[in-house]
């Protein structure tokens, strides 16, 4: 047994000096934005425990050779796995027990890894030079795990990755190479970076080993899956459901479509298959997502998955992920957010303009409203300068994709898209900058950009537009007033005439104030400014709500980046800035998400209170009722107070139907109604 461990170290240590010696020949070679990239390979068995929440792993690391001693070796690793230990293996003369300094939190290099421990290895001697290091870990934990991180081990579903979570030792960076092999209770089974290579089952386990040849993010998804999959076309697909899914051919036909239109927009898909993975919404919320993509597979949650009719921009989104940041990463300083994330938006929004072009539009205004409440909480920079950092993450994906959006259009979508598969191709396993876009951009438009770049990658904030008219005879006279410091705009104007004709017209603004006369054959009903929302911008109304509802945004940001007593502070310090008329409703909503921030935290009671204290309120915004209603339905149902619960899931129900809108709120009313054995003629 020995023979074979020590030849299984010699095999890795050869491994990965030879392809240190490449990477560097490949370096040299190579487009410097393209760089090979020396990682950690690891030979790992992670054997999953989820009725104990728990974690075990053993096995060995080999970390790439350095050009310079090292005294310490650095690594980081989820907080829960308390103790590791570690034993050097090679080079020889540093090999033995090492020691271990924990040196506090470990926030990863681009500050978004959480809940991880860094530490400090020691080596008995420093480790030499131009040689690979082999370390053998040895780790458990996971019982006590933060809620926070991505990592999740546990009955309704299990799931890590090592751009959100240590939950394999990492070091520079958050890329690896190697065999993975996981270990899971019979029935369950795993969906993993790289390629399967072997499943076997023994008594009441399953073994499923994944190899990972190339450079990628380490992450998987473990349950009791059903798998269905649909084998033909260039790309098989499969859908890992918790359940029979009644829909599960047109969830299938989604799948292709998104990933028919998304390979026109940005080139070849570069894995071997796709598989969409439902998350439990219970571990999603908990973990603080609704979706997680990884390198082959992304993870959405169950109940939007389930809802009718489905939402296509979640699915595209993360299906987009594929692309950038895993085939092309975004780097270069302040802006990987704006590449990765507002990229893949924009590749969402194209998927649902073709599948569903009214559905496009709705989803650019809940982008532009969620957009415009970080700009007015002062979350804000331009997007050319945008600090990598979680308050960058709304403005990256909903500015930054609407304004690709804008460039598009600006140059051509041909154009756009030429470059776009251009940066796929030519930084393929590698990295670009916003700077490699732009340019991309321009040699396919074949002209400057400076003014849109200087105007949208370089102006914070956006253009606030309002739009007044009067006619006279057979005239229209449209004036557009925006907000100081202009930008210069093709703005659409609409106008309905009183038999129902729609005429489409374009102004171009460039100053304060801007009129245009036009004629019409009859008499106007109506004028739209930008009826489809092409330009990102605020009309006034739009740009008060998000200044009123300022201490809102800043309490739900600190909560989804696990600080809930200082999000429950933020909200209540709000109640202290009300707008002396609550037209918005600003009151409730502080006052429910204070509710929901307590349920959280397991604090029933409190949270019972401050949903009532929201339901009490004259002003509630009709849209947010429901949601209230439903958590206040969750809150006595897990205080053991039944008919309390139903009352509420049945309000909430109600308000839905009043709003003639169903959502997940209705959904997940209906299922607790179920599961508290409720119908409508229960008492």
């Amino acid at each position: 047994m020995k023979l074979v461990f020590a030849m299984r170290v010699t095999l890795l240590v050869v491994a990965v000096s030879g392809a240190a010696r490449a990477a560097q020949v490949e370096t040299r070679a190579a487009p410097p934005t393209a760089p090979a990239r020396a990682v950690p390979t690891y030979d790992l068995t992670l054997r999953l425990l989820p009725s104990a929440h728990r974690l075990e792993a053993s096995g060995i690391v080999v970390v790439p050779p350095s050009n310079a001693e090292r005294a310490v070796l650095a690594f980081g690793l989820r907080a829960e796995m308390r103790a590791p230990r570690v034993t050097v293996l090679a080079p020889s003369a540093s090999a033995g027990e090492a020691t271990l300094r924990d040196v506090g939190p470990d926030n990863g290099p681009d500050g978004r890894r959480r809940a991880s421990t860094r530490w400090e290895l020691v080596p008995a001697r420093a480790f030499t030079a131009n040689e690979p290091i082999a370390l053998q870990f040895d780790y458990a934990g996971g019982e006590d795990a933060i809620d926070d991180g991505y990592f999740r081990v546990a009955t309704d579903g299990s799931f890590a990755a090592t751009n959100g979570s240590a939950w394999i030792p990492v070091f520079d960076g958050d890329e690896g190479l190697g065999t993975l092999r996981f270990v899971v209770p019979r029935g369950e089974v795993v969906v993993a970076s790289g390629a399967l290579v072997e499943r076997t089952d023994a008594g009441d386990e399953s073994t499923f080993v994944f190899r990972l040849a190339e450079p990628s993010i380490v992450g998987f998804a473990a349950g009791a899956y059903t798998v269905v999959r649909r084998r033909e076309g260039r790309i098989p697909l499969s859908v890992y459901l918790f359940s029979q899914h009644p829909r599960v051919e047109g969830l299938l036909d989604v799948l292709a479509r998104s990933l028919g239109v998304l390979e026109r927009e940005f080139g070849p898909f570069a894995f071997r298959e796709l598989a969409l993975v439902e998350s439990s919404p219970d571990a999603a919320r908990s973990e603080g997502f609704d979706g997680m993509a990884l390198p082959g597979f992304f993870l959405l949650q169950g109940d939007a998955l389930r809802h009718e009719p489905l939402d296509v921009v979640p699915i595209a989104h993360e299906l987009a992920h594929q692309w950038f940041p895993y085939l092309a990463r975004g780097a270069g300083g302040a802006t990987p957010l704006v590449l990765d994330e507002g990229l893949a938006h924009y590749g969402a929004l194209r998927v649902v303009e073709e599948l569903d072009p009214t559905g496009a539009i709705a989803a650019r205004r809940r982008g532009l409203r969620r957009a415009l409440r970080m700009i007015a909480a002062g979350y804000d920079s331009p997007l050319g300068a945008l600090p990598n950092k979680a308050s960058s993450y709304s403005l990256s994906v909903f500015k930054g994709a609407h304004v690709y959006d804008m460039l598009s259009r600006h140059v051509g979508r041909e154009a756009f898209r030429g470059a776009l598969r251009r940066i796929a191709t030519e930084h393929a396993r590698g990295s670009f900058t916003l700077p490699d876009l732009l340019a991309a951009v321009e040699r396919a438009a074949g002209r400057e950009l400076d003014e849109f770049y200087a105007a949208w990658f370089g102006r914070a904030g956006c253009p606030t537009l309002a739009l007044s008219w009067q006619q006279g005879e057979r005239k229209l006279e449209c004036t557009i007033t925006q907000s100081s410091l202009p930008y210069r705009l093709d703005v659409p104007i609409q106008i309905a005439l009183a038999d129902g004709t729609l005429l489409l017209r374009r102004m171009q603004v460039e100053s304060v104030t801007t009129s245009l006369e036009l004629e019409v054959p009859q008499p106007v009903a109506a004028v739209a400014l930008d009826p489809e929302l092409e330009l990102f911008h605020a009309t006034p109304e739009q740009w008060q709500e998000a200044r009123d509802l300022a201490w809102l945004t800043r309490g739900e940001f600190l909560r989804d980046t696990g600080r809930t007593d200082l999000a429950i502070e933020r909200m209540l310090e709000g109640l202290s800035h009300l707008p002396e008329v609550d037209a918005n409703g600003v009151e409730f909503r502080l006052r429910a998400g204070v509710g929901e921030l307590h349920e959280r935290a397991g604090r029933l009671e409190e949270a019972a209170l401050a949903y009532e204290r929201a339901l009490g309120l004259s002003v509630r915004p009709k849209q947010h009722v429901g949601h209230a209603q439903l958590g206040l339905a969750r809150v006595a149902s897990d205080l053991g107070d039944r008919k309390r619960a139903i009352e509420a899931a049945r309000a909430a129900l109600a308000s839905e139907l009043e709003n003639g809108e169903l959502t997940l709120t209705t959904d997940r009313a209906l299922a607790l109604l179920a599961r508290l054995g409720a119908d409508e003629s229960s008492d």
